[in-house]
This record gives structure tokens, sequence and C-alpha cells, in this order.
């Protein structure tokens, strides 16, 4: 299975305590060049992965912490949109408006609404947002020989917030639609 398949590539556990975390900057690696998966990492301990398939026509991830397994898939038919589910149900699906910019609106069960859109003019970094527009977390990709990565900047006062660790693993999947 593909979750089987994360296990396989990274060995490490994963750490249960998203807390520990609290004011440091947050990695996004990917261990071996052309492959497409993908380790969350503080200094000292393994957040989440995240393995990424494309063609033409689908895109998907398989997102996983010690919080939660989320799938997302984005279809380029008609309207834009990325459907993120669990194995038993469907969580959200959100519309990508991609014609000027790529932003988007992500709303959740219990009235939990969060922005994705580009935080700097060259569009080279990006932020889930409240709808107050005070970040939640911000990713700063950085590309390397056949490598995606990045940091992550992640606001302190929401590391409770029950949707960051879904908010951490879809913004990398959104940062890799737009690159690849």
């Amino acid at each position: 299975t593909d979750t089987a398949s994360n296990d396989q590539i990274f060995s490490q556990p994963l750490s249960r305590s998203w807390e520990k975390t609290k004011g440091q900057t947050l990695f996004w690696k990917q261990p071996k060049r052309l492959k497409s998966a993908y380790l969350l990492r503080s200094k000292k301990q393994n957040l989440g992965t995240l393995r990424y398939e494309a063609n033409y026509f689908v895109r998907r991830g398989l997102a996983k912490t010690s919080k939660g397994e989320w799938h997302f898939k984005y279809t380029r038919f008609s309207l834009p949109k990325v459907t993120i589910s669990t194995k038993n149900s469907i969580l959200a699906e959100t519309i990508l408006e991609t014609n000027w910019g790529w932003y988007g609106i992500l709303e959740l069960s219990g009235g939990y609404q969060y922005i994705w859109k580009p935080t700097h003019p060259s569009e080279n970094e990006y932020c889930f947002s409240t709808t107050a527009d005070e970040p939640i977390i911000v990713f700063r990709p950085h590309f390397g020989f056949f490598k995606l990565e990045a940091e992550v900047e992640a606001n302190p006062e929401v590391l409770h917030n029950p949707h960051f660790p879904l908010l951490s693993m879809l913004g990398w999947f959104l940062v890799l639609l737009r690159v690849s």
C-alpha cells in the first residue's frame, strides 16, 4: 500500500508531539533525489511524510503524521480543485483560483476557514492564513538540482490548532503542484 511505501522510505518514527516544535523552523526535505517522497522535520524529530505522484490529468498526495493520514487529489477539469479525504470520508474540497495567482479558500467542518495565497510578489513564498489575515504557516521553497525542499515557519500561537498538521501537509502538496 501507499502507507507501506512511505514507511519503507522513512525508517524513523514520526513524533507524536508537535508542541515541542514551538518557536522552531520546520523543514520539508527530499531525502532522495528524483523520488517524490518528502519528510517534514524539526531540528530533532520527524513530524510527517508526503508521497506525491503526478500525471497530466491528476496529481495525488498521501500525507501521514502521528495526528492523522490524508489523501489529496488535484484535478484540473473545468475548475481546478483539491479534494482532501481520509480513508473513510471526504473532509473538504477547495477551489483554487489559478488565473491571476494561486489562491484558495479551504473550508472545513465546524466553520473553520483558511486562506491559501502567495505572500511574496515573486510568488516564491506561500502561506495559509486565517480569514482575519493572520499567518498560520508560511512555506519558502528552495529548488536544487532535481531536489525540492522548503523552510516552514509556523506561527507559535497556532501549534495547538487541531488543523495545523493537516495545513502543514496540504501546504507542501500545494507548493508541489505549483512547481511540478
